[in-house]
C-alpha cells in the first residue's frame, strides 16, 4: 500500500511524539494499521525499534506482524547489549590492572548504566578515550594482551587526520573498540573546549571498576557534534 506524503509525515511525527521524554507519562495513541509498515521501517532505520517496542507493548496498539518484528529486534538488542557490557567490563578491568582509568562515553557510557537506561540504545562499537599520549600507548599494549588487534597497523595511523586509532577487534567478540586519542574529529576541534573537558572529567567507581566520564554538558556537546 502506497502512503501519501501526509501519511509518511504522520508516521514520522507519531514515532517522535511517542518516544519524546516530555510525553513519557502520556499513553501513546493508536495509529491506523496502514501506517505500521512505515512506523516499523522508520524505527529500524533510526535504531529506536527496541525503545519503541518497550514504549507501546503494554497498550495493545501493535498489529501482530509489528509486534513480532519489534519484539524480535528488542530481544536481540537486549542480548547484544548484555554481551557488549560484559566485553566492556573486561576491558575496564584490564585497563585498571595496568593502572589506567579510561574515559567511557557515548554508547560505552550507556552500557555501564548511565543516562537514560530505558532508551535501549543500539550500538556497534565501544568508544574509549585516554587524553594522555602515554596512557594511549599503554592502552594499546593492554588491548594487545587482551587479544584485541587493529585492522591496520598502528604505525600507519596519522593522528593529525583522525580522532581514534584503527578499530580494534577480537575473535568472537561482538563489539569493535574505538580507542580515541582525540575526543572529537580534528575538523571539529574548535567547536568545544577540549582542555576544559579534560579538567571536568568525573571519576566513577562501579562494582569495583574504575573509569571516568564526561561532564554532562560535554557529553551532550560530543553527541551533538
Amino acid at each position: 500500500m502506497t502512503l501519501s506524503p501526509h501519511e509518511f509525515s504522520e508516521a514520522r511525527d507519531w514515532i517522535c511524539g511517542t518516544l519524546s521524554p516530555f510525553r513519557h507519562a502520556t499513553p501513546p495513541v493508536a495509529r491506523p494499521e496502514r501506517l505500521w509498515p512505515e512506523i516499523v521501517r522508520l524505527a529500524d532505520a533510526w535504531l529506536v525499534a527496541p525503545r519503541l517496542h518497550d514504549r507501546v507493548k503494554h497498550y495493545g496498539l501493535l498489529p501482530p506482524y509489528a509486534a513480532e518484528v519489534l519484539g524480535a529486534v528488542s530481544e536481540n538488542a537486549t542480548l547484544r547489549a548484555d554481551a557488549m557490557r560484559a566485553e566492556l567490563e573486561g576491558l575496564i578491568a584490564g585497563f585498571n590492572n595496568a593502572g589506567l582509568r579510561l574515559v567511557v562515553f557515548k554508547g560505552a557510557e550507556w552500557l555501564m548504566g548511565h543516562y537514560a537506561p530505558h532508551a535501549r540504545r543500539l550500538s556497534s562499537d565501544l568508544d574509549l578515550w585516554f587524553p594522555d599520549a602515554t596512557e594511549q600507548d599503554e592502552a594499546i599494549r593492554v588491548l594487545d594482551r587482551l587479544s584485541y588487534r587493529p585492522l591496520t597497523p598502528i604505525e600507519e595511523h596519522d593522528k593529525a587526520s583522525d580522532h581514534h586509532f584503527p578499530p580494534f577487534h577480537k575473535g568472537g567478540a561482538i563489539a569493535r573498540v574505538e580507542l580515541h586519542h582525540r575526543l572529537i574529529r580534528p575538523t571539529l576541534a574548535a567547536s568545544m573546549d577540549l582542555e576544559g573537558a579534560v579538567a571536568r572529567l568525573r571519576s566513577t567507581d562501579c562494582n569495583g571498576l574504575r573509569y571516568r566520564r564526561l561532564e554532562p554538558g560535554d557529553a551532550l556537546t560530543v553527541a551533538f557534534l
